[in-house]
């Protein structure tokens, strides 16, 4: 028999590379975490009596709380703040508390209340800071608040209860106190010590055994040159 001179076939491999799959270059997006909503309590009762006879009208608050007004029917000075807690009640009809409500009014210096981030006397350093309210569909920014977002949403009684919050979100800070981040703060340099690390354990009985190691050792010299050195010395207790 003579054998076939037809050698086998060579397997060729692909020389096409299998494909590599290539990441998304997009990064996902972030997404801020929405705030919890903060509970905001139902409106109290108006103060109420024979005579509802107050210092501002509903909505308005008192901006000169120390502001007297004498009235012929009081034998002392009365407080816009003590008008405004109802210390007239009882003493004037409401024909009568009608008739000089312009003159309290200007003389207390009643204005349209609004809910602020912080109080007066305190400024907003954190204006991106986010907040829910369960009355609002949508989160509001301090920033938006200081803006005015909360006018005609939240009473005096309201905006008080909610205090905490608003000035821990929105980091209030007294007025006229400076800021600075990292970004801006100046670099600050290392201290520098006369006569390198050596002389400043050298007498010091807790750095004795270590004074005693670095000499024998020969740093010595090395530790007293131009620096920067960052010694962690342990006490003679720690050895």
């Amino acid at each position: 028999a003579t054998p076939d001179p037809t050698p086998a076939p060579i397997a060729t491999p692909d020389p096409t590379p299998a494909p590599i799959a290539t990441p998304d270059p997009t990064p996902a997006p972030i997404i801020p975490p929405t705030p919890s909503p903060v509970t905001v309590p139902e409106t109290p009762a108006p103060i109420s009596g024979p005579s509802s006879c107050l210092a501002c009208d509903e909505g308005f608050v008192v901006t000169k709380p120390k502001s007297l007004l004498q009235f012929d029917i009081i034998d002392d000075p009365v407080s816009c703040t003590e008008i405004a807690n109802g210390a007239l009640i009882g003493h004037l009809t409401e024909n009568q508390c009608v008739s000089i409500s312009n003159v309290v009014s200007n003389t207390c210096g009643c204005e349209p209340f609004v809910c602020n981030a912080c109080p007066d006397g305190f400024v907003v350093s954190n204006p991106q800071g986010m907040l829910a309210f369960d009355i609002m569909d949508d989160p509001i920014s301090c920033e938006q608040i200081e803006a005015g977002g909360l006018a005609d949403l939240l009473n005096e009684v309201q905006c008080s209860s909610i205090g905490a919050a608003l000035s821990t979100t929105c980091r209030c800070i007294e007025e006229g106190i400076e800021t600075m981040s990292p970004e801006t703060m100046p670099p600050t340099e290392p201290p520098t010590v006369d006569g390198g690390i050596v002389a400043e354990i050298d007498g010091r009985r807790a750095f004795e055994l270590l004074t005693i190691a670095i000499r024998t050792t020969g740093l010595e010299r090395i530790l007293s040159g131009e620096g920067p050195f960052t010694l962690l010395a342990p006490t003679d207790k720690a050895i």
